[in-house]
């Protein structure tokens, strides 16, 4: 393995790379995925934030996985953009954007909560990651995320963090999950369906956040392209 070490810290995040013999860093990020890249580091390597002992595949660096071309890349979301247009109903969108959502987050479990006409509130619709027992159940106006999800706020988080991410995290079948996410997706409806993802291993970065937006904002055009 042969990685030139960077001496400086900045604000950028820093990595430890281990070939399981040798470990050499800090690195930055852009150094890591040229390292990559030009195969002075080899793809069966690991790699932890500086200052963690928490270790990783270099594989599952989001920068690295761009360049790769795994889950969690650029182009996932590109082709989650060109699937909506396939789309013809609110059912296959959602169904989409869930599946999209866990590629690009590489959340490990998802729920999608829409409307069910005559019912007033929202059901469970749509489930990823062994959650298929939850299909049917019911999320009340009154739960404190879906209140925050009808003012078009999102959730990001740990159970930890408050009564919204614990009430999360059980839904998603463990309170002691790592990270936590809900985006609302309104189109138009008083009562907007809900995604929900989590991680096993650790919380959602505001990367993950900003593209799940983006994620979102492209399933709500198609949406309303629909109902127009």
């Amino acid at each position: 393995m042969q990685l030139a070490v960077n001496a400086k810290s900045g604000a950028a995040r820093l990595w430890i790379v281990s070939d399981g013999n040798v470990e050499i860093g800090p690195v930055r990020t852009e150094l890591l995925v040229r390292g990559v890249v030009h195969g002075r580091v080899p793809p069966d390597c690991h790699v932890r934030v500086a200052g963690s002992d928490a270790w990783r595949p270099v594989a599952r660096v989001r920068e690295v996985a761009g360049v790769l071309g795994q889950p969690g890349s650029v182009a996932d979301f590109q082709r989650a953009a060109a699937g909506f247009r396939s789309a013809r109903d609110e059912r296959e969108v959602l169904f989409m954007l869930l599946h999209g959502a866990i590629n690009a987050t590489r959340a490990t479990r998802g729920l999608v909560h829409r409307l069910r006409p005559p019912i007033d509130f929202l059901v469970t619709s749509y489930a990823h990651g062994g959650l298929e027992g939850s299909l049917g159940q019911v999320v009340h106006a009154e739960d404190p995320a879906y209140k925050l999800a009808r003012i078009g706020q999102r959730l990001c988080g740990s159970p930890g963090d408050g009564l919204a991410e614990r009430l999360v995290a059980t839904r998603l079948g463990d309170e002691h999950l790592a990270g936590v996410v809900m985006a609302p997706v309104p189109f138009g409806m008083e009562l907007p369906p809900m995604l929900e993802l989590a991680r096993d291993d650790r919380r959602f970065r505001a990367a993950d956040v900003d593209e799940l937006s983006k994620l979102s904002t492209l399933a709500i055009a198609r949406l309303d392209e629909l109902l127009g």
